[in-house]
């Protein structure tokens, strides 16, 4: 390229007296070696952009890594005695920059959440980058905090459980065994009486069947499932906090959408631990999405359509963002209910008046 541009710079055309004179834009040597350190130097920082601000997805839990990237690079350059200083001083800056827009991941709880729950990344992440404990311990304290206040479910909460037909048993003779405990409470000393209320109870319990009996005295044994729990620890499992287990397992370095992840176990589990963590990993990393959706909007109402409601404008500017997506929105459908829709407007539509008899009629062209 230098070869190229000096070529075209020295051509007579553009070197005229009444003309541009490129000739004195031609550069040295030594200015051609600082815009080569110069190139080298941003070239990453051209990469991060075009990452964040074109992909469909840019999502928080990339931003931190990005800037550890970025930083690294620009300390090697800081560190390289072989660079020009002034390129060397342009990376000391760089490196001011950019530890100012970390210092502005703190300002949010998102950022460290979306790292913690990203499973390639966990704790790890933060001690691979040389965080200090005190700094992860409070990010963990974030993710738990966030966790008890808005997630977790608790054990007695978690699903109830569905009634038995012993239940049904005990319930029809409620009736007769509370009278029998409220004698009892009523006159303590008076045991006789109550031995024989509950004597008489049981007399009239074998009356209706034994069958009766059998199932109040099953419904106290433990159940099968219960028994086999002991053997596959799944007692032990459902007891231990979800977000816990997860954060005592080690990260798993195969997965390389924490998005499909959660959702396979969302979809498997209902777990709560995964809707938090897609609620977090699914934060924009940048407006640039919404920027495109608003410019979109702009083709939507245009100065022929400047009259349509809000509600429209907003319908139709979800539509096709989403209409990117394949098979999210049903196209056909679509087509059938606005069809649908024309002809019932036209139905309404008031038909025009027959003229009586014996009126004249008169033709306006």
């Amino acid at each position: 390229m230098c070869t190229v541009l000096t070529d075209l710079c020295d051509m007579v055309q553009f070197n005229k007296a009444r003309g541009v004179r490129l000739r004195q834009y031609v550069l040295s040597d030594e200015e051609w070696v600082a815009l080569q350190q110069l190139h080298d130097l941003l070239d990453l920082f051209l990469f991060a952009t075009k990452e964040i601000s074109t992909s469909g997805r840019a999502l928080v839990h990339q931003v931190i890594p990005y800037i550890d990237v970025l930083t690294s690079h620009v300390d090697n350059f800081k560190k390289d005695d072989a660079l020009l200083p002034a390129i060397r001083a342009a990376a000391q800056r760089g490196r001011v920059i950019l530890d100012k827009y970390y210092s502005l991941t703190d300002d949010s709880i998102v950022y460290r959440i979306a790292m913690i729950l990203h499973p390639r990344y966990k704790m790890q992440y933060f001690r691979d980058q040389d965080w200090e404990e005190e700094w992860i311990a409070a990010a963990v304290d974030l993710v738990r905090s966030e966790w008890t206040t808005y997630y977790k479910v608790e054990a007695h909460d978690a699903a109830p459980r569905a009634p038995s037909a012993s239940a049904d048993v005990v319930s029809a003779s409620a009736a007769p065994a509370t009278n029998i405990a409220s004698s009892s409470r009523s006159a303590p000393a008076n045991n006789v009486s109550a031995n024989d209320a509950q004597s008489s109870a049981h007399t009239s319990a074998a009356a209706t069947g034994s069958g009766r009996r059998s199932a109040q005295r099953a419904a106290r044994l433990p159940s099968s499932q219960a028994l086999f729990a002991t053997i596959s620890n799944r007692s032990q499992a459902a007891r231990q906090d979800e977000l816990d287990a997860y954060l005592e397992a080690p990260p798993l370095s195969t997965v390389e959408d924490p998005l499909e992840y959660w959702d396979l176990v969302a979809k498997s589990s209902n777990s709560p631990l995964a809707r938090m963590a897609i609620d977090f990993l699914t934060a924009q990393a940048t407006s640039t999405d919404s920027e495109r959706s608003f410019s979109h909007s702009r083709l939507t109402v245009s100065r022929l359509r400047h009259s349509l409601s809000d509600e429209s404008v907003r319908t139709g500017t979800v539509l096709g963002s989403w209409s990117n997506i394949p098979e999210l929105v049903p196209e056909a459908e679509v087509v059938q209910l606005l069809t649908d829709k024309s002809r019932k407007g036209k139905s309404r539509a008031a038909p025009a008046a027959a003229a009586p008899a014996g009126a004249e009629v008169i033709e306006i062209e």
